[in-house]
């Protein structure tokens, strides 16, 4: 068949139309790295009214308080402040670390199914998580990764207070605790070595110590990490009644923190990830409000109420939630993970799917969204936050757990919690006249025993 200029160019056409379906439908494409979707102007409100419009910017469980469907739903006069997206950047000595060491670490395969960079020494292990491959399995693992090793405070201290919404409305102030995590090795922190001396081989340590109420003062939680981020992580709890600590089975992962609905497995991001399936689900803009109002810390409110100057208060199917003085929200780029506890692991443990979202440029946890081994949507858990600047380091600034604004809303069980990590804090070398810093009492098993000292 003779082919004339028009049907020349019609083939044309099919083929390019055929190549541009091909690379669309091809797995996951670098295109996937940018975030789908048009912007929000600045001084835009968003409210009961209008808040369908804006659904693509929100994680599931936001999309279930706004919805009225479950258990915890927003009050009627919520009003969301969009603002502009403020740059956080990562401080200068983890991006020295990043360029010195990222080219060489590799995503190795150490058992079927289960990664870790190899070999990693500090800074940010891939700094393109899309480049060599497009499964979504091996992205995951990239951004997990990066999300572990994340820029973090070595030393970050906040005394925090832990608040329940029971199915009735009532609020109640459980615990008031002193907070400590600490980083000890892998560092990129201007002052410190790559490594803290006497760290016992531990990569980093979660210490939560109840100061009240009295009937429960000393009740401390730990969590501490191996340096090699696929062994077991060790969990503890000191008992004051019995003036000694316990050493608990993995099985506790799941038992509930000071009587909240936060457990050791709700870590930000969840350690042990060779019991996990973890993939990479998508990109978005996530709305989110990550400059608050550093006053909003200062205190923790009432024994039945938080500070209703910056949150709407609890009562029934209310979870405490900011208000617009609290601070704009934002359009945040974030990474979209899809944990899934692996066959093998599977039986008794509390969770099925669960998704993280990351900050993409800070790789910080955002939020969480956990669904029951059923498939209902059993909660999700929002962590507000202020960036906060770092001691040794003019102009730079760092997102922490200890100073943030959260809540776990648990849908299925119809109850909530509430924490806020307040001031005053310290970060790093501003805790070393507070004792923080010592290791030995706050990143060790041996500390424990000297609680009540």
């Amino acid at each position: 068949m003779r082919l004339t200029k028009n049907t020349s160019w019609g083939l044309k056409s099919l083929v390019l139309l055929l190549l541009v379906m091909l690379f669309a439908g091809a797995g996951v494409s670098s295109a996937q790295d940018k975030a789908g979707g048009s912007d929000v102007p600045p001084g835009t409100k968003v409210t009961m009214q209008n808040w369908q419009q804006f659904k693509q910017y929100m994680s599931e469980g936001m999309i279930a308080l706004f919805d009225g469907g479950h258990f915890f739903q927003l009050p009627p006069d919520v009003e969301i402040d969009i603002g502009k997206t403020i740059p956080i950047g990562v401080p200068k000595a983890y991006r020295d670390a990043t360029e010195k060491y990222g080219p060489q670490v590799q995503l190795k395969e150490v058992s079927a199914g289960v990664y870790k960079p190899d070999p990693y020494v500090a800074g940010q292990p891939f700094p393109d998580p899309f480049s060599g491959s497009k499964d979504p399995l091996i992205i995951g693992q990239k951004i997990y990764w990066n999300t572990y090793y994340r820029a973090q405070p070595v030393i970050d201290y906040a005394p925090n207070c832990t608040d329940v919404v029971d199915h009735f409305g009532n609020m109640t102030r459980t615990a008031d605790t002193d907070i400590v995590f600490t980083v000890m090795q892998h560092l990129a922190n201007t002052g410190y070595p790559e490594a803290l001396p006497n760290n016992g081989g531990y990569y980093r340590a979660f210490y939560g110590e109840q100061i009240a109420p009295e009937q429960g003062k000393y009740t401390t939680s730990m969590s501490i990490t191996p340096q090699d981020p696929l062994a077991t992580e060790e969990l503890y709890a000191y008992v004051p009644s019995l003036r000694r600590s316990l050493r608990l089975t993995t099985a506790a992962r799941c038992a509930p923190l000071f009587g909240s609905d936060f457990t050791f497995d709700d870590e930000f991001p969840p350690t042990m990830p060779q019991l996990f399936d973890i993939k990479y689900a998508k990109t978005m803009k996530l709305l989110f409000l990550l400059h608050q109002d550093i006053h909003a810390y200062d205190t923790c409110g009432s024994a039945t109420q938080v500070s209703t100057e910056w949150n709407y208060p609890a009562g029934l199917h209310r979870i405490n939630f900011p208000k617009p003085k609290a601070g704009d929200w934002e359009l945040r780029d974030a990474y979209v993970l899809d944990f899934k506890r692996k066959p093998q692991f599977q039986k008794g443990y509390c969770y099925g799917d669960r998704l993280m979202y990351v900050d993409r440029e800070t790789y910080f946890p955002l939020a969480f969204d956990i669904w029951d081994t059923a498939g209902k949507l059993y909660k999700t858990i929002q962590i507000f936050n202020v960036p906060l600047p770092v001691p040794a380091s003019k102009g730079d600034n760092i997102l922490t757990l200890g100073i943030a604004y959260g809540f776990a809303a648990n849908f299925l069980d119809e109850h909530g919690s509430i924490f806020t990590g307040r001031t005053p804090l310290c970060l790093d070398h501003e805790c070393d006249s507070r004792g923080f810093s010592d290791i030995s009492r706050y990143a060790q098993p041996d500390g424990l025993m000297k609680i009540g000292q």
